[in-house]
């Protein structure tokens, strides 16, 4: 055992003394000699003798609480650790000579992260790399599991603990649960509505800041790491500002069903221009998935509500490997499960199958032949093992408006017991041109592939299923209902500020805004709808929409450019062919 030095700030708040009670007699139980000096935050500066707890210790542990309120609730002992580093000065860690960790005790993550981008932001982590460090965030709304992911913690991320060769080595950078971490730099991209960073631009001023700081301190440019099974949308920012400023490749780390990170392999440096699509993964579609459903045990998360980036490598596995190779996989069925219950509710993994799909299309010569051969013979979701998931009991079950209208009666007319391969023998076309705006989202759901736009994801299960000849769409007769579908979404857009990582395309990507604002044009040139502000999005290039509503835009401009695509001719090879070979999506 060791010589364990905890160093403890917390809050006046029942959630976060329970949880701190708890975690001193974890360490009691499991350290031979133990220091703990248990203070409230705003007095921690005041105390001149704080010094000598990073004495003379094997480890020492930095524990915050947070609860989940209003900033003044967790800001403080982020505060007060700051004010104590500030009396201190650089002795501050000089002092402890052992390993150094930092661990965030978490009620709640949407709101904690105020006060990590402001300890992220002093030289304190910057100081710690010769030593190593531990950044993580523990969880404790889970109390009966509290003590085991401390224990994971403690042993297997860290070493802290144990004298194995698990102990961290100097320079050695390891990441757990929230956050990028790396040896000499860390950036917690923070994209939350209580984020003080602000906007975009100004994120980006931030990020190059302290990327100049860490570069001016050590002499060379930090490298970045990125956690899968991340819950907030700040990594895909950090990735890409890193992309633009950074020349290293992007190290990717998992996380195994103990909690124990493990890098994976690394990320190419991106080309000329910054974009997500410019990543490629170098792991297997197995591999990926095991660390994907693994990562989601450990972070009592549906798999749905996990980012983007996820689906971003999962649309970058069907480009190189197939699509029904990546989802062969142990663990697919939880993911669409997953997915295709949770995405309309969120920015999730929906949309982003729904990009990886648009990928596949746009690169006929990496599709697999047997992926072609599954979607054209309506075997699709039965190759996928989801034929016996979507069955009629689970699709009356979903939480959509009712009646359910007329679509459920042609599953039940299919007689559809055990499969929705079934469906291959019946045209839809009059139910789909009919039934009402749940109906739409009923089928977006059973599709899984789906975001903002439930009638494009009608032609996608469409064509999932075989049903290649009920999807021509006559503009003229179903002109209005477009029109009103189409309003209905656009009408829900705000100016809030929500998270959401699609919006940031228009910044990063100048070919994509200005394919963007092709086809704004186009949708206004066939009077499917006249929005008022479809002229300032032109305008202003959406610069000034919330993230959230820019998501929904650019889906929708997306969903129309593939529905004018579809109306002249059928999505078979043929189409696959010219559309990688002529162009990308030919705009009137």
């Amino acid at each position: 055992m060791s010589n364990l030095c905890g160093f403890i700030g917390t809050v006046d708040s029942t959630a976060s003394e329970s949880a701190l009670k708890h975690l001193y007699g974890v360490i009691e139980h499991h350290s031979d000699c133990v220091t703990l000096q248990n203070t409230n935050s705003t007095i921690i500066a005041q105390r001149s003798n704080t010094v000598r707890f990073f004495r003379n210790a094997d480890a020492t542990i930095v524990v915050v609480g947070h609860i989940n309120g209003p900033h003044r609730q967790y800001r403080e002992p982020m505060e007060g650790l700051l004010a104590a580093y500030r009396r201190v000065g650089p002795s501050f860690l000089e002092d402890c000579s052992g390993q150094f960790a930092v661990i965030i005790l978490l009620s709640g993550v949407q709101h904690a992260f105020v006060g990590v981008d402001r300890l992220a932001s002093v030289p304190l982590f910057y100081q710690t790399y010769e030593k190593g460090i531990l950044f993580s965030t523990l969880n404790l709304d889970d109390t009966g599991n509290s003590e085991q992911k401390l224990l994971n913690l403690l042993y297997f991320n860290s070493g802290l603990i144990s004298n194995d060769a698990k102990a961290l080595r100097p320079g050695q950078a390891v990441v757990w649960r929230d956050g990028v971490a790396t040896p000499h730099f860390y950036w917690r991209a923070n994209m939350h509505g209580a984020s003080p960073a602000g906007s975009f631009k100004q994120r980006e001023i931030l990020f190059k800041k302290h990327l100049q700081r860490a570069t001016n301190r050590y002499g060379g440019r930090p490298q970045v790491g990125v956690l899968v099974g991340e819950d907030s949308p700040s990594v895909y920012l950090a990735n890409i500002l890193a992309a633009q400023h950074l020349s290293q490749p992007l190290p990717l780390f998992s996380v195994d069903y103990q909690g124990r990170p493990t890098q994976i392999r690394g990320l190419e440096a991106p080309s000329d221009t910054p974009g997500f699509n410019h990543y490629r993964i170098e792991v297997s579609p197995e591999h990926f998935i095991h660390s994907l459903t693994k990562a989601t045990k450990v972070l009592r998360a549906p798999i749905g509500y996990l980012p983007a980036l996820n689906a971003l490598f999962a649309s970058e596995l069907c480009m190189k490997n197939g699509l029904n190779t990546l989802l062969s996989a142990q663990g697919c069925k939880t993911l669409f499960l997953h997915s295709s219950r949770y995405a309309i509710r969120s920015w999730g993994i929906g949309g982003w199958l729904m990009k990886s799909w648009l990928n596949v299309w746009q690169s006929a010569s990496s599709l697999d032949e047997n992926l072609l051969n599954a979607a054209e013979s309506g075997h699709w979701l039965e190759r996928l093992g989801l034929d016996s998931v979507f069955t009629p009991s689970f699709l009356e079950n979903c939480d959509l408006e009712q009646p359910k209208g007329r679509l459920l009666d042609t599953f039940r007319e299919a007689n559809c017991q055990t499969t929705l391969g079934k469906l291959q023998a019946v045209n839809l076309e009059h139910n789909l041109s009919t039934c009402q705006l749940a109906n739409y989202r009923l089928v977006s759901q059973v599709s899984g592939i789906s975001f903002f736009f439930p009638y494009l994801s009608s032609k996608l299960i469409a064509f999932s299923l075989g049903l290649k000849d009920s999807w021509k769409i006559d503009l003229g007769r179903h002109q209005a209902f477009i029109t009103r579908l189409l309003s209905e979404e656009l009408s829900e857009l705000s100016y809030e500020h929500t998270a959401a990582p699609l919006g940031l395309w228009l910044h990063s990507d100048p070919q994509f805004k200005a394919w963007v604002d092709k086809l704004i044009c186009s949708m206004k040139s066939h009077n499917i709808f006249n929005l008022s502000f479809l002229d300032h999005i032109i305008q202003k290039g959406g610069h000034e929409l919330s993230p959230h509503s820019q998501d929904k835009v650019l889906w929708l401009l997306i969903s129309f450019a593939l529905w004018l695509e579809l109306e002249s001719e059928h999505l078979d090879k043929t189409m696959k062919t010219s559309l990688q070979s002529k162009r990308t999506i030919q705009i009137a």
